[in-house]
């Protein structure tokens, strides 16, 4: 059963359910939780094609960016996942898949070694690649639907991670630590111990 539980409780800013007749051209609200759970069925299919825990990604998600796909982070951050600039070098780093799609958008040759084989300013353009597919523009709605066909890249940056949390931390669990990973960097995680950000982070997407 796939259960989500993103904001169950009425915050301030929604507005209760409105009824009748529609007498001008506004815009229909949908509220927080509606929003969300559109995606439900996509985010499903894409963390069953990459092996990743559907109820993580769309945690790692909804903290994220709240689902609002024009965000953009003080950091320069993108997408969904608010994917920064390092975060592209690890995912391209531990995922074959994604390099697969974006060395060789990025350059003409080289691609077979492997990324940890190119040039520091061949790795730029390839994260370049990376960072301007998850960058949307357009309404929100145009944008949402744009964001959501980039829900296999976000499956695959989080299998990234675990691949990542994995190697580096086999004593714990592979998905909490690539949660952490994601959210607070490596120096979250010291002697099988998790800083108080990542417990924090832990808290709010895996339930």
């Amino acid at each position: 059963v796939f259960f989500f539980f993103f904001f169950k409780q009425k915050t301030a800013y929604e507005l209760s359910s409105v009824t009748g007749v529609q007498t001008c051209a506004l815009p229909i609200y949908i509220s927080p939780l509606d929003w969300q759970n559109r995606f439900d069925e996509q985010i499903r299919g894409a963390a069953d094609v990459a092996g990743v825990p559907a109820v993580l990604l769309k945690g790692m998600l909804a903290n994220e960016s709240q689902f609002w796909p024009l965000w953009t982070g003080d950091a320069g951050e993108v997408g969904w996942l608010q994917l920064t600039w390092d975060g592209a070098d690890t995912a391209l780093r531990h995922s074959p898949e994604l390099f697969a799609r974006y060395c060789p958008r990025a350059l003409w040759i080289g691609c077979g070694g492997g990324y940890d084989l190119l040039t520091a300013n061949q790795k730029d353009l390839v994260r370049s690649e990376l960072i301007a597919d998850l960058s949307v523009t357009g309404t929100p709605l145009d944008a949402a639907a744009m964001a959501t066909n980039d829900l296999w890249i976000y499956a695959h940056i989080l299998r990234a991670y675990a691949c990542q949390a994995q190697a580096t931390y086999p004593e714990l669990d592979t998905w909490k630590s690539a949660a952490v990973l994601y959210n607070a960097g490596t120096n979250c995680i010291k002697d099988g111990v998790i800083c108080s950000q990542g417990r924090t982070y832990l808290d709010q997407v895996w339930k």
